[in-house]
């Protein structure tokens, strides 16, 4: 009569032995979805998690991974759907509230960023992560004042909070409305010509409608000296459209344009493609040009890549002009390396502003390599060299090489 018994007991407890089984195989699954999902292995994660979620709809940390996922690969509306169904689940759940803040700041969707630590700091108000979160997203809608008094509230909750201590720094920087430069170029010339130097101070003030510079450039080249006057204007437009507004004038009219202008406008059709047109003019001793500019930015990641061509025709001929340049940043859009590769003859480039036309219709081969580096403090530098093959404007036949050394110190205030 015992084994009967026994046998009954062991019947009566298999559904539970085996729901226990169960549960435990969705942990273990869980565990190799996380190490998967860290481990960029993202769509076999995905995959483990939809397993799990058909038995256990309800596993909450299952779904956050999920959402997780779906934010490192950039799928940020399913995410966010995901993230607000948890919520609505949950509406205690920091690390929902924490995912869902992330989701909005690396969609640049900074007005839901704080929205949505707003309403999870209304939970816990102590809530570092979201105090954070909330604060990168004011200092990305330049609300300065009001991310200071989101750092000062994480400074008494942890002073020694290594991330607020540098959005601190950032902030500090971020809130300087002036800059103060100086700029010189420096060339050399394999042959024919002797060495010359263009010599910059400038002024930038950062507005509400956008940035304004002012700059005086002093050349010395060819035994004589010229100075030129130049503004430029950066005006925000809407949300997506911005300009650009230059003009540039000089007296002498020996080694500059006597008149130069610039406009072009910029449209961002996404976070990742910007697309311009425009025109440049100068006012040349001889004779004035128009050229017709173009350029497509895509940005990725720390890496912006541009791609702009110049057109200018003439009666006589068209100059054409093709330059690509890859630019990887650093901590910041102020921090970066850029390589620069072209074909013919820049007017954005101040060491082509001679005051000779033909300039601009020479062919050239150009390689460019620039650091600029910014400091907490205010203070930067940049530093660069170009390396030209250049026909020679009175003998198209032959060539010559130059050289470049661009150098630059900066202070922001």
């Amino acid at each position: 009569m015992k084994h009967p018994r026994k046998l009954y007991l062991l019947l009566l407890l298999f559904p539970l032995f085996s729901v226990a089984q169960v549960s435990l195989n969705a942990d273990s699954l869980y565990e190799q979805a996380r190490i998967n999902a860290f481990g960029s292995n993202h769509q076999l994660a995905h995959e483990q998690c939809d397993t799990i979620l058909k038995n256990y709809p309800l596993y909450t940390e299952v779904k956050l991974l999920k959402a997780r996922i779906y934010s490192w690969d950039k799928n940020y509306s399913e995410a966010q759907s995901l993230l607000e169904k948890i919520l609505a689940e949950s509406p205690d759940n920091m690390d929902a509230f924490k995912a869902i803040t992330d989701n909005s700041l690396w969609n640049n969707q900074y007005e839901d960023a704080i929205l949505f630590a707003e309403k999870g700091l209304r939970v816990n108000p102590n809530q570092i992560d979201l105090l954070l979160n909330k604060a990168k997203a004011q200092m990305q809608l330049k609300r300065y004042k009001d991310a200071e008094k989101t750092l000062a509230t994480i400074t008494q909750l942890d002073p020694e909070n290594s991330t607020a201590k540098s959005l601190i720094q950032e902030l500090t920087r971020l809130k300087r409305q002036n800059q103060f430069a100086l700029y010189n170029l420096h060339d050399r010339f394999s042959k024919i010509y002797t060495p010359r130097n263009l010599f910059s101070v400038e002024y930038k003030r950062i507005t509400l409608v956008g940035p304004v510079l002012a700059r005086v450039n002093w050349a010395n080249r060819f035994g004589s000296n010229g100075l030129q006057y130049e503004a430029d204007f950066y005006p925000r437009l809407t949300k997506r459209l911005s300009g650009f507004l230059n003009y540039g004038f000089s007296a002498d009219n020996t080694l500059f344009p006597k008149h130069k202008f610039g406009a072009e406008l910029f449209y961002t059709f996404s976070k990742m493609f910007t697309a311009s047109g425009g025109i440049r003019y100068m006012d040349f001793v001889s004779n004035d040009l128009l050229t017709y500019t173009a350029s497509l930015n895509v940005y990725t990641g720390k890496y912006l890549f541009n791609g702009r061509v110049y057109i200018t025709p003439t009666k006589q001929k068209t100059g054409e002009s093709v330059f690509v340049f890859a630019r990887r940043f650093f901590k910041d859009e102020f921090n970066y390396i850029t390589l620069t590769l072209g074909q013919g003859v820049s007017p954005e480039n101040s060491n082509n502003a001679l005051n000779f036309d033909s300039y601009f219709f020479l062919k050239s081969q150009t390689a460019r390599l620039q650091w600029v580096k910014t400091f907490y403090n205010g203070f930067g530098f940049q530093l660069g060299t170009e390396f030209t093959r250049l026909q020679v404007p009175f003998d198209t036949q032959q060539y010559l090489f130059q050289f470049t050394l661009d150098t630059g110190i900066k202070y922001q205030f």
